[in-house]
């Protein structure tokens, strides 16, 4: 992919080693594979832009803030597009269909390596690796299937329990000596017994992927 970026502004403000979702807006992502600690460093940070970033000259521009809120801002919550339409899910918990902002991720497991389509070779030793994440309680036990869902294994988790932090997780094993094409899934338990639902649900929309994401690779030959 051709990672130069014509607004001098936005590339201004890519870091080098962010993935390229979308060049105009700038939608850059942190490689997961580089996931090292619980801080993102500022380098690595995430650029999502809905439009087009202004031509800026980072050497001159400055913003400046002046006053102090002196009343309450808002008495409700705010009924804005993003907040009522675009970043919002359907809630029938109620018997009626209520639509809400989204608010706290939910559980979540995610495989970092291997990548979407990596090829790797026949029995050789091979470390899966990836995160979890809980929200306001914690992640209890990590599962793998390695047949798409036919069965399940048991993962080690590499960092200590912590609420609203990403827990690493990793899966030793060795990889099938059968050449072909093998879907990986992973999930997740929390210690208040929550796991991670089977399939998606259409209340949630596109904005909230909270179920196992297949993640599809290849054996070669020997």
């Amino acid at each position: 992919m051709d990672n130069e970026i014509q607004n001098p502004s936005v590339s201004a403000m890519r870091p080098t080693g962010l993935i390229i979702r979308q060049k105009d807006p700038s939608n850059l992502e942190m490689p997961f594979d580089q996931l090292g600690d619980f801080i993102t460093p500022t380098e690595l940070f995430y650029i999502r832009s809905h439009f087009p970033a202004p031509e800026l000259d980072p050497a001159t521009y400055r913003l400046s803030i002046r006053g102090a809120v002196r009343r309450v801002a808002a008495t409700q919550p705010f009924q804005g597009y993003w907040q009522t339409s675009d970043y919002a899910y359907w809630d029938d918990s109620a018997g009626i269909p209520v639509r809400r902002p989204l608010a706290e991720m939910k559980l979540k497991a995610q495989i970092a390596r291997p990548r979407v389509y990596e090829t790797l070779e026949p029995g050789r030793s091979y470390t899966i690796f990836g995160a979890v994440w809980a929200g306001n309680t914690y992640v209890t036990e990590i599962w793998l299937s390695l047949d798409g869902g036919a069965s399940w294994v048991q993962g080690d988790f590499l960092d200590p329990l912590s609420r609203h932090a990403w827990r690493r997780w990793k899966y030793d094993r060795i990889t099938p000596r059968q050449p072909g094409r093998y879907t990986l899934l992973a999930r997740a338990k929390a210690a208040d017994q929550r796991v991670q639902p089977d399939k998606h649900d259409p209340n949630f929309g596109s904005y909230m992927i909270v179920h196992p994401l297949p993640i599809e690779v290849f054996v070669a030959a020997p």
